[in-house]
């Protein structure tokens, strides 16, 4: 299937052969019985210089024109060779250039002929591309493409030997696209205001106009003194012809290695940005990857830690757990084995097995609460509890062991407390372990009060090594524990599971420095519920020892 383009230059072709037949029969030529075509005989004796340079020129602007084809394949530098070879050939056969074999008369008209139809196609050609006859006004080069494949018919026409009979429509037809051709360019510069296209124009106004100078002379219009011969204004009139298309093609070159250098450069600078935003994407993704990298490490060190809090609560577990049951053990044994006849000394061993049990719930409600104390969400249980039933449970740990003694102080401590009684029995009850635990021996005390602001204050202290001032705050985080500590048993969950629980009333963990080596004094504060209750009519001193 033949495309658009195609179809259009097929009609031209068509109506160019009836045009070329049409002017043959309208412009017939009365010499073409005997083959003669119209090229009135010149001679080159006065012009002979003017011959030879002009025929150097063309040899030399054609090689350029060829050179920059070759360097930047621009068809119009090949257009433009093309005329000036067709036009050096013409030249060299219509004058007869001294040294070059030609042929008889009429087989040189013939070839003038077939050369002069080939200098028409390319010269026409060169004509439209030069002045851009396609981007000004198509139809502009249509006119010209028409003219194109006229004198293509007539080459052929000419090849078959009968140029004789269409010499004067192919001359006819060069004049009439030559006038066509003049002022169109004038439109261009004149309306159009494209004066890019000076240059060019005037190659061919020269030539043109030195034409017409040769003619005026010779109708006697201007003085023959004042004109030179006709083949000189001819020569010189070429000579400027392909001189100015020298500069217009070097302008042309000169404008096209321009915008070869503007795209270079508009290159460049389009490969730095992508090369910058590419340098920008990767360093994104860098930095992505990084903090992948980096939450991946995280998520590594969080399960290393998980996996070591896993075998630290274990090895606690296991440890803190074994003391009691061998407590318990230990009594159940010795029942067995020596069943006492004293219900007194029965009942004792009875205390010291529940008291085992008691420390192993009171353990197993620490490291269950452990975790809970962590989530956001959880809450503590409210209710009205009577403070002695509480702190009487946690003074319960002293009262088995055989080191320690125990000095309550409740005497200015209310009645009732609202808070969690679970909570607040675990947290009171690690701060006893804790003194009885770091205390080798001597008192233990307890005392409860309310301070200023209406908050319950549950105090222990003992008479133990003390802490180091630089210690105190590590030992309030989990699985912490102190120099001197770290000789004894334990985990380091009590204090911080403690204050978590303080906190958890709206309180705070304190811890009392004594002077180095009397001891320690923790203080667990609850804050004040709505209504607290007032503190109970006791006596003004009560001390429990055991």
């Amino acid at each position: 299937m033949q495309s658009p383009a195609w179809r259009i230059q097929g009609l031209l072709a068509v109506l160019a052969m009836a045009c070329l037949a049409l002017l043959t029969w309208l412009l017939p030529n009365p010499q073409a019985a005997q083959g003669v075509a119209v090229f009135a005989p010149r001679t080159v004796e006065p012009t002979a210089v003017l011959l030879h340079v002009y025929l150097g020129a063309v040899l030399a602007i054609l090689l350029m024109n060829l050179v920059f084809w070759s360097w930047l394949g621009e068809r119009l530098y090949l257009n433009c060779a093309a005329m000036l070879a067709a036009g050096l050939v013409y030249t060299s056969l219509r004058y007869q250039t001294p040294g070059l074999p030609l042929p008889a008369p009429p087989r040189l008209e013939a070839l003038l002929g077939i050369v002069y139809c080939g200098f028409c196609i390319v010269a026409t050609a060169f004509f439209s591309q030069l002045f851009e006859f396609r981007r000004n006004a198509l139809w502009a080069a249509r006119v010209f493409e028409l003219v194109v494949w006229f004198n293509t018919a007539a080459l052929v026409v000419a090849l078959a030997g009968h140029y004789a009979d269409i010499s004067r429509a192919v001359v006819f037809m060069a004049l009439l696209s030559t006038a066509f051709g003049t002022l169109f360019v004038a439109y261009l510069l004149l309306v159009r205001r494209r004066w890019q296209y000076l240059p060019g124009a005037l190659a061919f106004v020269v030539p043109v106009l030195l034409s017409i100078v040769s003619q005026l002379a010779l109708h006697g219009v201007l003085p023959a003194a004042w004109v030179p011969d006709a083949p000189v204004l001819w020569f010189v009139g070429r000579l400027a012809e392909v001189l100015l298309l020298a500069l217009t093609v070097a302008g042309r070159t000169r404008l096209a290695e321009r915008a070869l250098h503007q795209e270079r450069a508009s290159t460049l600078a389009r490969a730095l940005a992508a090369e910058q935003v590419l340098e920008a994407k990767v360093r994104e993704r860098t930095g992505e990857l990084q903090q992948a990298q980096d939450a991946l490490q995280s998520a590594l060190s969080s399960e290393r830690d998980m996996r070591l809090e896993q075998r630290q609560f274990f090895s606690m577990v296991n440890h803190e757990f074994r003391t009691p049951l061998m407590v318990a053990d230990s009594a159940a044994a010795e029942l067995q084995a020596f069943p006492p006849d004293d219900p007194r000394e029965l009942q004792e061993r009875a205390d010291q097995i529940r008291s085992a049990c008691r420390r192993l719930m009171a353990l197993a409600d620490s490291c269950l609460v452990n975790d809970r104390l962590e989530g956001q969400a959880f809450r503590p249980r409210h209710e009205r509890v009577r403070l002695a039933d509480i702190v009487a449970e946690s003074a319960e740990l002293v009262r088995w062991s055989p080191r320690h003694r125990l000095e309550l102080d409740l005497a200015q401590a209310p009645e009732t407390w609202e808070c969690d009684a679970t909570l607040t029995s675990i947290a009171l009850s690690n701060l006893v372990s804790n003194a009885i635990k770091y205390a080798r021996s001597g008192p233990i005390r307890m005392a409860a009060r309310c301070n200023a602001h209406g908050a319950l204050c549950l105090s222990v202290s003992d008479e133990g090594a003390g802490l180091p001032a630089g210690e105190i705050e590590r030992l309030f985080e989990r699985y912490e524990r102190g120099s001197a500590q770290r000789m004894t048993s334990g985990y380091g969950l009590g204090l911080w599971v403690t204050r978590r629980i303080a906190q958890l009333h709206g309180g705070e963990l304190q811890f009392h420095p004594r002077l180095e080596g009397q001891g320690a004094c923790f203080t667990l504060i609850l804050a004040a519920p709505m209504q607290a209750a007032l503190p109970a009519e006791v006596p003004a001193e009560t001390r429990v020892l055991a």
